[in-house]
């Protein structure tokens, strides 16, 4: 028995992470241990609470079942384990069964975090869901990693979910200093969203909204002061491209990927142009190529640090190697990273509204969420629907405020006009205070409606 790794296990228990937040990312019912059966992956950015949704769904399997059910978690990531080699797996899961002789026979829960360190790690777990009698959750912080491996070594045996970092629904149910709540809860229930709010739950809900943007939702930052919290989510960024992109992917330069990565997390919102970045590196005496920064942007998205959002007539391109907005994974990283003058209050909440978008269309094809151009050149931030099909298309717009007479009129003319060209009746402007109806005729004649909607109560829908 491996001492080390029996130590890991024997120790580990649940109660000291209580209390669990639940969170709202829905895993399915995971099927009762036997061969064969589906993987359940779940990717996410570093420190975005994978690790707490495999605790909450221990925590489920405990209290549902009669007696303790067989589970191991186990997190791989432990430098206790290193140096990593390919028999860790097999050594972990027999101290495991070493450990709990029955679990062989009764079935096992595993619970394996950050799995993505193991090298071959995809071919062992095949064998340990074709051989033995088991129910697999691991987590990962590499989109392409997991599910290339696990697209090439399951061939569709394996369900797949993406974890962010609190969305605005969440952190209204924590606790916030000067929000009356009860017994440590938030100000929101569980049940709350989508209902009616009275004027002082809306008055309270926008201040919370302008929280969110400051500090966003990180689950470690939110009892930090601001000045804790920018620190720690500067830490965030760094480990993130210290290791999930140049350990991971064998890049000699720190300096370039950092620089990079900071310019990227700057640009939230706004177009990204490799060619524009490469020359801004000559000027800094630092020589790197196109096709280096194109790599390194692919290798920001597949850490979740950031993504790309392609224009619509390029939404179901493999890759985005010409100039592409990007977004940030997160409001609270956009402001600790970026200099002063590319944070404001706008490009932050285009960067929640883009987060939210991609957390309503998880299940369907990864272009779901595009910009779109008019054939007069007006750009609308979001047209969300099926690429494929070309069907269920929906209008986002996003702006600070329409109380300036020229925003308005450019942003209703911008929606209206795209409306017009796809044929849809309705869209939708997310704003910070503003709430109203709109109707208008479009340039070929249908009626159509806009709404225009405060972002916090748009989170809640």
């Amino acid at each position: 028995m491996d001492k080390t790794i029996a130590e890991i296990i024997s120790s580990f228990s649940l109660e000291d992470y209580r209390p669990i937040f639940k969170r709202d990312l829905s895993l399915g019912n995971l099927s009762e241990p036997r061969r064969g059966n589906l993987v359940t992956v779940v990717t996410g950015i570093r420190r975005s609470g994978k690790t707490y949704r495999l605790f909450q769904e221990i925590d489920q399997l405990i209290d549902k079942a009669n007696a303790r059910p067989s589970v191991l978690y186990f997190n791989f990531e432990d430098d206790r384990l290193k140096p990593f080699t390919p028999d860790l797996g097999n050594r972990v899961l027999e101290t495991f069964y070493l450990l709990n002789p029955s679990a062989r026979i009764t079935g096992a829960y595993l619970f394996l975090d950050e799995i993505q360190v193991v090298p071959e790690w995809d071919i062992w777990l095949r064998r340990v869901v074709d051989t033995e009698k088991v129910t697999v959750c691991v987590t990962g912080s590499s989109a392409k990693l997991l599910s290339k491996d696990i697209a090439t070594a399951f061939r569709g045996r394996a369900l797949s979910y993406e974890m962010t970092p609190l969305s605005f629904s969440e952190f209204a149910r924590l606790p916030h200093e000067g929000v009356p709540c009860k017994d440590g809860a938030g100000l929101l229930e569980d049940s709350a969203s989508n209902r009616a709010f009275s004027q002082k739950e809306h008055s309270l809900l926008a201040s919370l909204f302008l929280g969110y943007l400051d500090k966003g939702g990180f689950p470690a930052v939110q009892a930090l002061s601001a000045k804790q919290a920018t620190s720690l989510l500067q830490d965030y960024v760094s480990r993130v491209v210290a290791t999930d992109v140049v350990e991971r992917h064998g890049i000699g330069n720190l300096k370039a990927a950092d620089l990079f990565a900071q310019r990227a997390v700057s640009n939230n919102a706004r177009e990204l142009s490799i060619r524009k970045s490469e020359n801004v590196f000559k000027s800094l005496g630092i020589a790197v190529s196109r096709a280096f920064l194109a790599d390194l942007l692919d290798y920001l998205a597949d850490s979740f640090l950031i993504q790309t959002v392609l224009p619509f007539s390029r939404a179901l391109a493999d890759n985005a190697r010409s100039a592409v907005k990007v977004y940030a994974v997160d409001p609270g990283i956009v402001r600790a990273v970026s200099p002063s003058s590319a944070t404001d209050v706008g490009q932050r909440l285009e960067c929640v509204v883009y987060a939210e978008l991609r957390r309503r269309c998880s299940p369907m094809h990864s272009g779901a969420v595009a910009s779109y151009r008019t054939n007069s050149g007006y750009e609308v931030d979001f047209i969300v629907g099926d690429m494929l099909s070309q069907t269920g298309f929906a209008f986002y717009q996003v702006c600070e405020s329409l109380g300036d007479g020229r925003v308005r009129k450019r942003e209703l003319r911008a929606i209206s006009e795209a409306m017009g060209e796809k044929g849809i009746g309705t869209g939708t402007i997310i704003t910070l205070d503003d709430e109203e109806t709109i109707d208008l005729v479009l340039q070929n004649g249908h009626l159509a409606r806009i709404e225009v909607i405060p972002a916090w109560k748009w989170c809640l829908v």
